[in-house]
C-alpha cells in the first residue's frame, strides 16, 4: 500500500511524525508537494521495484526527490536531525 500525501491523517499507523507533518502543512494550504508514503510493514515485505513502479504511476514526474525515514523521525523527545538520507532530481529511470 502507497499513500498519497492527501489520505495521511493524524492517526495514520506506519508513518512518521515528519510524514504526517507535512500532510498537515499541505492540508493547510502551505506549498508542499504531492508525496506518497510507504508504511513500514509494506517496505518489510521487500518488493521495492513493484512499490517504485506504483510511485512512478502515481506521481508522473519528471525526477524524484526520495528520503528514508523512520517511524522515531521528529519525535518528542528525538529530532534525528540529519541522520537520514535524501537523494533529490532521481530519475524514474
Amino acid at each position: 500500500m502507497i499513500l498519497r500525501s492527501a489520505q495521511i491523517g493524524d492517526d495514520e499507523n506506519g508513518v512518521g511524525v515528519k510524514t504526517k507533518n507535512l500532510a498537515r502543512l499541505q492540508r493547510a494550504g502551505f506549498l508542499v508537494p504531492e508525496f506518497v508514503a510507504i508504511p513500514a510493514v509494506e517496505l518489510m515485505k521487500g518488493n521495492l521495484a513493484f512499490l517504485a513502479e506504483k510511485i512512478i504511476r502515481i506521481l508522473s514526474a519528471q525526477s524524484y526527490a526520495v528520503r528514508s525515514s523512520a517511524l522515531v523521525e521528529d519525535g518528542a523527545k528525538k529530532s534525528y536531525a540529519g541522520q537520514f538520507l535524501t537523494k533529490i532530481d532521481q530519475s524514474a529511470q
